[in-house]
């Protein structure tokens, strides 16, 4: 076993599994850890947490890693028995499993729930991306999981909708209408591929997984630890986890709103990406800016309520073009946030206390930023833990699958290839704190 100390000065171990022994030795060495694995949860304060921070669409180096923690077993179903698996966001996007990987953590959800355990998927800010729209990281392979004999009628027919659509909406608008080549038809294709109607109907408000992802929280506290994406920065710990989950609830809320309001007004399709959204509604915005209210008033039953549905509804466009500051988008939000993996260490050491205290958390588990070259990082005394680390390494090059353990005030990061590394013990983090 190896003693360091990181640059942060925090207490680690780190140890290699012990080279495997034969016949029967083998057999009572496994009597013996199992016999010592049910007395150590007998004595344990509180349930065994495992964490796993983004997946990126990686269903293989996903269950080697779940595997190797013990939370499912070798043909992927749970194996976690009442421990807590909490899965900080990024499931999907940059890898060709998207859908695969959605269906196993459904499942694991239900499964573990049945055992006495619990599963706590939170959203990424991925798993934002696809519920708005925003598709930019969406594998090509990722669409053909959802495709089926009929997803090439389907893109087809959507297809011929748009041409009709825009047609229409350039005679309103006075613009030129938008030429349809057999090239242009081949690059439209090309970007919206067989299984793309079927992926943005899965992830719609009623879609299988868009209904499911609407209803994930942004954090959870989670035996008195605080789990999220990417982080709480200072601007919103005034806001309690409960308010900063109903605000990314509402935002996403009032986002199926303006889409079905927009696409009744017959300004966008239902399937429209949210580039294709803002542009259409920055040029219809302009459009309804310029018209003359005695002309709107003139044609109307009642004057005055057609004046002020016309201004309601230009408040309503004016409300989606600020769809960038929503907290759901935000780089201050709780999916966005980088701040705990860039900050010096005296501005974590100042600052994170006050946060981690608002949330009564004795640590804070984040993603979203990878950790390739050190692994899963403590930072701060120990009170955040930087989880990810290019599980996904087929798209983030030198990344490694891996899992933080929980067990009482001990955190453990478990690597896929067996390496397991004590991070720190919050008994440790106070003592190294007081010593200074």
């Amino acid at each position: 076993m190896l003693e360091r100390h990181d640059s942060q000065g925090v207490h680690r171990l780190s140890s290699q599994r012990p080279r495997a022994l034969g016949g029967a030795s083998t057999l009572l060495v496994l009597i013996g850890l199992l016999l010592a694995a049910n007395l150590v949860a007998a004595d344990r304060e509180s349930p065994r947490v495992v964490a796993v921070a983004d997946v990126h669409g990686n269903l293989d180096n996903f269950l080697q890693i779940l595997r190797e923690a013990g939370i499912v077993d070798v043909q992927g179903n749970w194996a976690g028995g009442t421990d807590i698996f909490v899965q900080t966001g990024d499931l999907v996007d940059r890898g060709p499993d998207d859908r695969a990987v959605l269906d196993l953590i459904m499942k694991l959800e239900k499964q573990s729930h049945a055992a006495g355990g619990r599963v706590v998927s939170l959203l990424g800010n991925h798993e934002g991306m696809n519920v708005l729209g925003d598709l930019r990281y969406v594998d090509v392979e990722a669409y053909a999981a959802f495709a089926d004999e009929d997803s090439a009628k389907r893109q087809e027919d959507y297809l011929k909708k748009l041409m009709k659509f825009q047609k229409r909406r350039a005679k309103k608008l006075g613009q030129p209408e938008p030429q349809w080549d057999a090239a242009a038809k081949a690059l439209w294709k090309a970007k919206y591929p067989a299984g793309f109607v079927e992926h943005r109907e899965a992830f719609s408000e009623k879609g299988h997984y868009g209904k499911w992802l609407r209803e994930r929280p942004a954090l959870a506290l989670v035996e008195g630890v605080l789990f999220l994406h990417a982080g709480v920065s200072p601007q919103l710990a005034q806001l309690s986890l409960d308010e900063i989950n109903k605000r990314v609830r509402n935002e996403l809320k009032a986002y199926d709103s303006y889409r079905k309001t927009l696409v009744g007004q017959d300004v966008i399709l239902e399937y429209y990406t949210v580039q294709e959204m803002i542009a259409a509604v920055r040029n219809e915005f302009e459009y309804q800016s310029q018209r003359d209210p005695s002309q709107i008033m003139s044609r109307a039953f009642n004057p005055d309520m057609a004046l002020s549905r016309h201004r309601q509804y230009v408040d309503l466009l004016r409300g989606v073009l600020g769809y960038s500051s929503w907290l759901v988008n935000s780089p201050i939000g709780p999916l966005w946030f980088r701040g705990y993996a860039k900050w010096e260490d005296q501005d974590g050491l100042q600052t994170m206390p006050e946060i981690a205290g608002r949330f009564k958390a004795k640590a804070v588990v984040v993603g979203h930023t990878p950790q390739l070259k050190s692994g899963i990082r403590a930072r701060f005394e120990g009170r955040v833990l930087l989880i990810d680390t290019g599980l996904n390494n087929a798209y983030y090059k030198g990344g490694a699958p891996s899992a933080l353990e929980i067990v009482d005030d001990t955190f453990t990061a478990l690597y896929s290839d067996g390496r397991r590394e004590t991070l720190i013990s919050q008994a440790a983090a106070a003592s190294t704190a007081q010593s200074r």
